[in-house]
């Protein structure tokens, strides 16, 4: 059937339809990067059994199964999370901000409590600065694909240290990504310090 309808668009000409030739240019572009990708960074980047064990060996605290009470405040920019930062040193209450301004609304509303959260549950970078703090402190701003938030560690609970067999596929996993998204860029760089780039102001809505 599949056959028949190829032989029947190619009677019709429906290949030579400029839409149709526009959906196929792009998807060889983007099929050609995805391909020239895998080869320069999927291929080259690899993290062996060895590797995770000497970071888990290393990090122990991240591994350490605690979980922390937290409370968060959400923003869109740097400078917003900055004036409230400048509202808690004239110690106006965290959770009254939050209530107030934060964008996540449903921790919002309840002065940004997010409850206990083990460091799985969260983003990386938001989970670093989280287990950095101490109780009643709170963090610079921490950005995320979300925006910016400002952390306050609450409490902190001791649990039961996880094993390496527990994590390992799941750190392997984590250190690919971010050795492969770390030579993605600098492979990045090299490509554009060797082009000559230009723009095109004519092309820009």
């Amino acid at each position: 059937r599949r056959e028949l309808l190829v032989q029947e668009a190619e009677k019709q000409k429906i290949g030579d339809q400029p839409d149709i030739q526009e959906q196929v240019a792009n998807l060889r572009r983007e099929l050609m990067i995805r391909a020239l990708v895998q080869q320069e960074i999927g291929n080259k980047v690899k993290v062996e059994e060895k590797d995770a064990q000497e970071y888990f060996a290393a990090h122990p605290d991240e591994f350490s199964g605690d979980t922390v009470h937290l409370r968060h405040i959400l923003v869109q920019t740097d400078g917003e999370a900055k004036e409230i930062q400048a509202r808690l040193a004239k110690n106006e209450p965290f959770e009254e901000l939050a209530k107030k301004l934060s964008r996540d609304t449903a921790s919002g509303s309840k002065g940004g409590d997010l409850g206990f959260l083990g460091r799985e549950q969260m983003l990386p970078d938001f989970a670093r600065a989280a287990f950095a703090l101490k109780a009643g402190e709170v963090s610079e701003p921490v950005k995320t694909p979300f925006g910016f938030h400002l952390i306050k560690l609450v409490d902190r609970k001791k649990g039961q240290p996880m094993t390496f067999d527990q994590v390992k596929a799941q750190l392997q996993r984590r250190l690919q990504d971010e050795r492969q998204a770390s030579r993605f860029q600098a492979w990045i760089k090299e490509l554009e310090g060797g082009a000559k780039i230009t723009r095109d102001e004519s092309l820009l809505p």
